[in-house]
């Protein structure tokens, strides 16, 4: 999108976005999205068509953001049985517009590894030869 982003905890524990126009200036634009509770540790930026920006990471959201970081919307939920051992593998803009995450469940060393692929209910991006989105349109959960 022509610019840099990068997601890093700062001194007090909160996660921020900074962006960059040359690679090695860094400027903060804003707080993270607000996946990180206890027991997350990372979070990842993603570049979707259209000039949109998905993060995602330890938690089981993924958030959108149209402005560079500087606003956040979640607009996809992989939450499965049990949210402390839930996380994100992977997210992806598909070619039909839609944004697709596999999350991984780990309950406990003795039971089996459970996950899945998720996509978002409506398209979040326009694909080429499609009318757009309506612009007030709430993405489910």
């Amino acid at each position: 999108h022509g610019r840099a982003l990068a997601i890093a905890q700062d001194a007090t524990g909160r996660y921020h976005v900074y962006e960059s126009l040359d690679g090695i200036t860094w400027g903060d634009v804003g707080v993270a999205p607000s996946t990180l509770g206890p027991g997350r540790s990372f979070l990842y930026v993603t570049a979707i068509p259209g000039g949109l920006v998905a993060a995602y990471g330890s938690g089981t959201h993924v958030w959108l953001s149209g402005d560079g970081g500087r606003t956040w919307s979640a607009v996809l939920d992989v939450d499965g049985p049990d949210i402390d051992v839930d996380y994100l593998n992977d997210v992806e803009a598909g070619p039909d517009g839609y944004l697709y995450a596999s999350n991984s469940s780990q309950q406990s060393q003795w039971e089996t590894e459970r996950g899945g692929v998720y996509r978002t209910t409506v398209p979040v991006f326009v694909v080429a030869g499609e009318a757009a989105p309506e612009a007030d349109r709430t993405l489910a959960l």
